[in-house]
């Protein structure tokens, strides 16, 4: 004869339950009980009280919440238990004990649990603060240039937009290290009631990655670059564009299209090894900060328009390069780098918000590095200027090479 249970779910997946033989009583405890009886040729394992049988399965395995079997004899359905049989009980007055051996082993297990929580919790202290350092270390080395690895040619003849417009499209490539996006427009007037507006997603999983969103008197016409303060998450799926428009009355933009579709330039970064300053990043949107202090982050290219970036000093004379206006917001340190060309001894000062180095020697190689803390009252934006003199007859050219800031974790910026 074979063991079936009615309602086998529900039998397999109660905490506790309680087997009853045909002609043992219930009992008036509030736990699940089962009663056996033979119907049909089979053994019918049904919830006590169920006034008619429904659908029955085989039973498959012994249920883990199983206390015991109340019987006043071995019955012969047992002979079809798969596994070990249940215990064997004359009447409920052996539950107590069998309850209180399930509450200690509850508890002890619980009590493992709680173990494992805790080590578990220092085991992702210790990998956050391990992340942090590679982080800060990663930020030190000079940072990699990206790789396109998608370029749309943009049509002959634009497409002039005005009012409030969204597209959508996938790229074939991952989402994976993607480090910046690049949108084409042929013709700009907007104004600060316009906005460009766009969103890097996961196609198959609809994560977003990346947002930004321009106001319109910061467009300007040709690839305009956003990139992302860190690389795309290593997420193995399609990478998809939606780019939107916000016009206000009077503003246009001609956007340039490929196939009816914006122009898109798309490139990438190895993990790590790309921190950039991101100045329309929507972080709460996004839904992924900027770097963790003390790293050391990159300028947008736009930033040296404008900017006094090579200088020719003369003997015994001085000059200086210049940025007009970096953004600063949020950063309380900042790092210049310059290159010395030439036979003369060199000193560089730096100066922003009206804070200065003071000045600073060549190094032996030519370089000359500066360190500054930045004050709150540069934000958020200031000009940067780096102040040049030569201490021999000689002349010399300065390049200034690189500019990076960083938030530092002591919070700096307080003083």
């Amino acid at each position: 004869m074979t063991l079936l249970v009615e309602n086998l779910p529900a039998f397999m997946s109660a905490p506790l339950s309680l087997l009853l033989a045909e002609d043992a009583p219930a009992l008036p405890a509030p736990i699940p009980q089962w009663r056996v009886a033979a119907r049909d040729g089979h053994w019918l394992m049904m919830a006590q009280g169920s006034a008619s049988p429904g659908p029955a399965l085989p039973l498959p395995a012994a249920p883990g919440g199983l206390l015991g079997v109340i019987a006043a004899t071995t019955p012969a359905w047992l002979t079809e238990w798969p596994g070990e049989a249940p215990a064997l009980l004359a009447d409920g007055t052996a539950l107590a004990g069998l309850l209180a051996a399930r509450l200690l082993a509850a508890e002890a297990r619980v009590g493992d649990m709680s173990a494992s929580l805790v080590a578990l919790r220092a085991e992702q202290e210790e990998a956050r603060v391990a992340m942090a350092s590679w982080l800060r270390s990663a930020g030190q080395a000079p940072p990699q240039a990206p790789t396109l690895i998608h370029a749309d040619t943009p049509d002959a003849s634009p497409v002039l937009w005005s009012g409030v417009s969204t597209w959508r499209r996938s790229l074939p490539s991952e989402i994976a290290g993607v480090t910046a996006l690049a949108v084409h427009l042929k013709a700009v007037a907007a104004g600060p009631g316009s906005v460009l507006g766009l969103r890097l997603i996961a196609e198959e999983s609809g994560r977003l990655a990346g947002a930004w969103r321009v106001p319109g008197e910061a467009l300007h016409e040709g690839w305009m670059t956003l990139d992302l303060p860190m690389p795309a998450p290593p997420w193995r799926e399609t990478a998809a564009v939606e780019v939107s428009i916000a016009l206000a009355p009077r503003d246009t933009l001609a956007l340039s299209v490929t196939e009816g579709l914006p122009a898109l330039q798309v490139l990438r970064a190895r993990g790590g090894a790309r921190f950039q300053h991101s100045p329309w990043w929507l972080e709460q949107e996004a839904g992924r900060p900027m770097p963790p202090s003390g790293v050391w982050c990159s300028f947008p290219d736009d930033i040296w328009q404008g900017a006094t970036r090579t200088a020719l000093l003369h003997g015994h004379g001085e000059t200086s390069l210049g940025i007009p206006s970096l953004p600063l917001a949020g950063y309380d340190l900042m790092r210049a780098v310059l290159r010395v060309s030439g036979g003369s001894d060199v000193q560089a000062a730096l100066s922003c918000g009206g804070r200065g180095t003071g000045w600073v020697d060549a190094q032996l190689d030519g370089d000359i590095a500066l360190s500054l803390a930045i004050s709150p009252e540069a934000w958020p934006a200031a000009p940067v200027r780096v102040a040049l003199r030569a201490l021999g007859s000689g002349g010399a050219v300065v390049e200034w090479r690189e500019i990076r800031a960083a938030r530092s974790s002591s919070g700096a910026n307080a003083a």
